[in-house]
């Protein structure tokens, strides 16, 4: 398992992993060990445009756990169990 979270370990290339993401028709963020968004999936760029929230910042390169912290309204309590 160590292997796996090492920063040194091979990484698959680039549209294998796409190809893989977005096989899924849940809204998939892949992070790092520190809650960055290193890649989202299709329907992940598909909820933010439906729902007409590209303004917010949740995307490749924000942190998801600083966006969760962050989160008010209704939403809240589910975000900060996320």
């Amino acid at each position: 398992m160590a292997d796996r979270l090492s920063p040194d370990a091979p990484t698959p290339p680039e549209p294998a992993v796409e190809l893989f993401l977005d096989a899924f028709p849940a809204h998939i963020a892949w992070l790092d060990l520190h809650g960055e968004i290193l890649r989202v999936n299709r329907s992940w760029r598909d909820f933010f445009v439906a729902n007409d929230m590209r303004q917010l910042s949740a995307g490749v390169g924000d942190n998801y756990l600083t966006i969760c912290r962050n989160t008010q309204g209704p939403e809240r309590e589910q975000a900060l169990a996320a």
